[in-house]
């Protein structure tokens, strides 16, 4: 069964995870995927649907990654 949390809920719980409290898009993914099953089994259109959440939320805000390390160099933080 789908789990009782937010899409918001799930971006919280994988950022309270990271010291910087900033994560990729792939990161948060791999979060909620280790987490919750549901999530390893479900189709992936869910990452769509999270990524959408993500761009439309006035939570949270893309961000330069500002450490030198490799990849799109963007990551998702609290807009606080």
């Amino acid at each position: 069964a789908r789990p009782p949390h937010s899409y918001s809920s799930l971006v919280k719980q994988a950022l309270s995870e990271e010291s910087s409290k900033r994560l990729s898009f792939r990161q948060i993914c791999e979060f909620i995927e280790g987490n919750y099953e549901y999530y390893r089994k479900a189709p992936r259109s869910w990452k769509a649907s999270l990524r959408n959440h993500l761009s439309r939320s006035f939570e949270f805000k893309n961000v330069g990654r500002g450490d030198g390390k490799s990849g799109c160099g963007r990551v998702w933080q609290l807009d606080d």
